[in-house]
C-alpha cells in the first residue's frame, strides 16, 4: 500500500467529515486499486478518521440548519451516500421537531411573498405545496404550516 496515498486520505478526511462513499469515489479518482482502497478504508476507520454516525449527523444538521431541507430530502441524500439505515434514522431523530415545524412555516411564508399576485389561490396553493415537498418536507407537515 502506497504510504503517500494514505496520508492524502488522512488529509482529505480531517478537512471535513466524511463518510466510506465520499473516501472510495475520491481514492478511485486518485487511481488507487480496490485493494488499496479498502486497506486504506480499515485504516482511517480504525484512526476514526471515518465514522459514518458522525457523518450522517453532521450532515442532517448542515443541511437543515443551512440548506434548510427536510427530512425526506435529507434521508434520500444519504441513502445515495450508502449510509445504513439505522444510521440515518438515528441521525435524523437529531432534528428538533418544533424548530422543523418553523423552519417549514417560514420557508412558506418566504415563498408566499415571492409569488406572482396573478395566480389564482389554488395554483398559489399548488405552488407552495409543490415548492415545500420538492425542498424534502412531509405532506402533512406542510399543511399544518399552510392553515
Amino acid at each position: 500500500m502506497d504510504k503517500m496515498l494514505l496520508n492524502d486520505a488522512m488529509a482529505y478526511c480531517s478537512r471535513a467529515e466524511r463518510c466510506i462513499y465520499d473516501v472510495e469515489e475520491w481514492l478511485r479518482k486518485k487511481v488507487a486499486t480496490a485493494d488499496e482502497i479498502e486497506v486504506i478504508v480499515a485504516q482511517l476507520k480504525e484512526l476514526n478518521f471515518i465514522n459514518e454516525s458522525r457523518y450522517a449527523q453532521a450532515f442532517v444538521h448542515d443541511k437543515f440548519c443551512f440548506n434548510r431541507w427536510g427530512r425526506i430530502k435529507i434521508e434520500h441524500a444519504l441513502r445515495i451516500k450508502k449510509i445504513a439505515s439505522e444510521t440515518i434514522l438515528q441521525a435524523l431523530e437529531g432534528i428538533d421537531e418544533c424548530q422543523y415545524e418553523q423552519t417549514l412555516c417560514q420557508l412558506i411564508a418566504t415563498k408566499r411573498k415571492s409569488m406572482k399576485a396573478a395566480k389564482t389561490a389554488a395554483q398559489s396553493q399548488a405552488a407552495v405545496i409543490r415548492f415545500a415537498l420538492s425542498r424534502g418536507f412531509e405532506y402533512d407537515y406542510i399543511l399544518r404550516c399552510m392553515r
